[in-house]
Parts: C-alpha cells; sequence; structure tokens
C-alpha cells in the first residue's frame, strides 16, 4: 500500500513538472482597424446604392438580395475570398430581375484567413428606379488574393487547368518570379503575370513556361531553379 500511494504522489509530482514546462502563448497585443467598402464597382455600373432603409424618390421593390464570396482551392492554392466576386454576382442578380438599385445596404466580413473561413457577405433591398434605365451588367474580371512575395501582392485573375494570370502591385524580378513559382505554383506549368497597367493593356511583363522564366522585356528564357 505505501508502495503504490509513493508510486501515485511520483506521478503526480511529474505531472505537476511538465505542466509547469509547457510555454503558453502570450496573449493578444491591442488591435485596432479601419477600411472602407468601395461601392464605385457597383455605381460606375449604373447602380443606385444606399445603406439608409429609405429614400427620397419612387420606386418598385423587386426583392431581399443577398450574396457571398468564400475562399477556395485553385490549383491547389489557396485564394481569398473577393469583393469583386461578390460584386459580380450582385451584378448579374440585379440585371437579370431588371432591377438597378439597392437600399438598406450591408456587407459584412466573417472567419479569418489563418483558419481559411474568411467570407464576404452582402443583403440588401433590391429595387427598380422608375426614372433611370438599366444598369451596365458587363462583370469586371474578379481579383483574389493569394499572398505576397518579399512585399509584392499576388491576386489570381484566372485560373484554368493549364494555366494561370496573375496581377502583381509591382513588376517582380526574377529572383521574386522565383520565389512565387515554388511558393504557390509549382506544380503548373504557364502562368502569366501582369501589373494593373499592362492588364488594361492586355499585356503582361512575364510569363512561367515549362519551368522557364520568360522575360517580355528582354525576350530572355530564364531556367527556374
Amino acid at each position: 500500500m505505501k508502495q503504490l500511494f509513493t508510486l501515485i504522489f511520483t506521478l503526480a509530482i511529474l505531472s505537476l513538472n511538465l505542466v509547469s514546462c509547457i510555454t503558453l502563448p502570450p496573449p493578444p497585443a491591442p488591435y485596432a482597424f479601419a477600411g472602407i467598402f468601395d461601392y464605385s464597382p457597383l455605381t460606375s455600373k449604373g447602380v443606385f446604392v444606399t445603406e439608409s432603409n429609405s429614400v427620397s424618390f419612387d420606386y418598385e421593390t423587386i426583392g431581399s438580395l443577398y450574396a457571398i464570396s468564400d475562399g477556395g482551392w485553385i490549383n491547389n492554392i489557396y485564394v481569398e475570398p473577393s469583393l469583386d466576386a461578390l460584386y459580380n454576382e450582385v451584378l448579374k442578380q440585379l440585371d437579370a430581375y431588371n432591377a438597378n438599385g439597392i437600399v438598406n445596404l450591408k456587407i459584412n466580413v466573417s472567419g479569418t484567413i489563418a483558419d481559411r473561413t474568411k467570407r464576404y457577405s452582402l443583403e440588401g433591398m433590391a429595387i427598380r428606379k422608375t426614372d433611370a434605365g438599366k444598369i451596365d451588367a458587363q462583370v469586371s474580371t474578379a481579383r483574389r488574393m493569394i499572398g505576397k512575395i518579399d512585399g509584392i501582392f499576388l491576386q489570381i485573375l484566372e485560373a484554368y487547368p493549364n494555366g494561370t494570370r496573375v496581377l502583381t502591385s509591382e513588376k517582380m524580378n526574377t529572383s521574386q518570379l522565383q520565389k512565387a513559382w515554388k511558393k504557390y505554383f509549382y506544380n503548373q506549368s504557364q502562368i502569366q503575370f501582369y501589373t494593373s497597367g499592362g492588364l488594361v493593356n492586355k499585356t503582361a511583363y512575364a510569363a512561367i513556361i515549362d519551368k522557364k522564366i520568360m522575360d517580355y522585356d528582354t525576350n530572355e528564357f530564364i531556367p527556374l531553379k
């Protein structure tokens, strides 16, 4: 009996020692953030937008509007949810019902990027202004953020089984393109890289084709390492 008590006591002491050795993560630091949801992708298409639930003009009620944008996987790359994609779906729905306005508009963000549960959601009431015409329902290219290399942001424009179009916040050099390929595009055979200016002109500044970097400025092929 004495030996059993000694064994239990020893195990208890060992357990306490193990617990005391565990390093707990530091508590989160104070945090503040501010941002603005840009409604211009809607208003520039002729959509009237207000967060108010009342307006000073006549309109016809169409119905409750709801849209979401979730993150997901494209060619084995996780891409964040996109406001562009959210607005594109809204434009399609408004056009389908011949609506040209949204009142009581609300956009919410839920989840986190860290655990890949981030979501944008939009809700409001779709209306048809009697003194306005149809909206321009031509959607823009949805940009989806995937990460950054040396402070340069990368966004997926379009992705297909045989290739991907990528928008970068500025031109990447050969070393940065190598890093991007290793981190995000290792198993892809063709990737084209654009800046915002090049996207307007439909001109890529570089590409990765069959494990070689193609620099369109110098017309050089540079093997990937």
